[in-house]
């Protein structure tokens, strides 16, 4: 049986600026890349639900670190500008991080926060801190 080790979920934003017409075309290329991106990089049980202006996307991988996931953003990057923007959240089911991307203008930015163990309500307990915030490098 398979196992996997993340979750992906992702959150694709539309401008309102775009008309209808527009929207409804520029989606379906979306989805297309991603889901060839996701797919390419193992992504298994891909799921996407449309919501109005916003369009949900859910996977899952066997394999999953920082650099797999900022090669995945990178992929992805491209497709997201003019109107489109897109947040990501790739979930350790460790429960031992969470690592998040904004992805704008084809650049993303990432925010990584390492979850407390579960005596982090121990008042002795050493405080919860997110991971510092940084742009990539390359557009």
């Amino acid at each position: 049986m398979a196992t996997y080790k993340t979750e992906l979920f992702g959150h694709v934003v539309y401008s309102p600026e775009l008309t209808y017409e527009d929207l409804l075309a520029r989606e379906e290329e979306v989805k297309e890349h991603i889901r060839a991106v996701l797919t390419e990089h193992g992504g298994d049980f891909l799921h996407f639900e449309a919501l109005g202006d916003t369009l949900r996307v859910q996977c899952v991988f066997q394999a999953g670190d920082e650099d797999f996931f900022q090669a995945l953003c990178a992929a992805v990057a491209p497709w997201f500008n003019e109107g489109i923007s897109a947040r990501l959240l790739f979930i350790d089911k460790d429960l031992e991080s969470l690592f998040f991307y904004g992805i704008r203008d084809g650049a993303w930015q990432e925010a990584v926060l390492a979850l407390p163990e579960c005596g982090f309500l121990d008042a002795a307990a050493p405080a919860v801190t997110v991971g510092e915030v940084w742009a990539n490098p390359v557009k």
